[in-house]
């Protein structure tokens, strides 16, 4: 018989929730500032689903809670979200204009596609601690 048997039990994993700790959002600023700018986030997504009444909630609150923001790591998420929303909407409208020669049909996917992208960056870096430059 093998008296070894059981005693090849493998080391324990290192402690993950460590490296998760260092990188909580909450380092970024107070928590319900956080929330807030996660809640900004949402938003701006849900303008495809309710005309654009999402962006525009958003859009508000961006300008009401910037000032409780300044100086922190948040700035940097408001800075990103107001500079989507501006130059989307700068952007989209110049599409609709260009519409009427066919190739903004084609402009409007980009800025789709562009400000998808930056609604995913931005909040992918807020949920993982990170600040965006601005």
């Amino acid at each position: 018989m093998n008296d070894n048997i059981g005693n090849d039990v493998p080391p324990p994993l290192p402690n993950m929730m460590k490296d998760l700790d260092s990188a909580k959002p909450e380092a970024l600023g107070a928590k319900k500032d956080v929330e807030i700018t996660h809640i900004i986030y949402g938003l701006m997504a849900s303008g495809y689903v309710t005309g654009g009444l999402g962006s525009l909630a958003a859009i508000i609150l961006n300008y009401i809670k910037l000032d409780e923001v300044k100086g922190t790591p948040l700035e940097g998420h408001f800075r990103w979200q107001m500079r989507t929303f501006w130059w989307g909407m700068l952007w989209a409208v110049l599409s609709l204009l260009l519409m009427f020669v066919v190739i903004g049909f084609f402009t409007i996917i980009v800025v789709v596609i562009w400000h998808i992208y930056r609604i995913a960056k931005g909040w992918m870096r807020l949920n993982d601690g990170k600040p965006m430059d601005f």
